[in-house]
């Protein structure tokens, strides 16, 4: 993902002391924040990730699924297949 991303992007893990975390939040070099949540199956939403969204407050809040396609998950969280992630990297400024 980030031999995609856009130069100068910088990439960071978010976790809390109790166990609220995000896999992945990228600083583009727009000023752009997305937090990124990878998921090996269905693209579930517990309360701890809401609270990590809630917490970094990302400009998109992305959970990457083991499924095809894209689709609103509530709250301004989106969930997408990896293809899709690293086709809008791709296209991020």
């Amino acid at each position: 993902m980030l031999r995609i991303a856009p130069e100068r992007t910088e990439a960071s893990f978010y976790g809390t002391a109790t166990k609220v975390e995000v896999d992945l939040v990228l600083e583009l070099p727009s000023g752009q924040r997305w937090a990124i949540e990878i998921k090996r199956g269905l693209a579930t939403m517990d309360r701890a990730l809401r609270v990590a969204f809630d917490d970094i407050r990302p400009d998109r809040a992305i959970i990457v699924h083991g499924r095809e396609g894209r689709f609103p998950k509530g709250g301004n969280v989106e969930a997408m297949d990896l293809a899709m992630l690293l086709q809008d990297l791709r296209t991020a400024t």
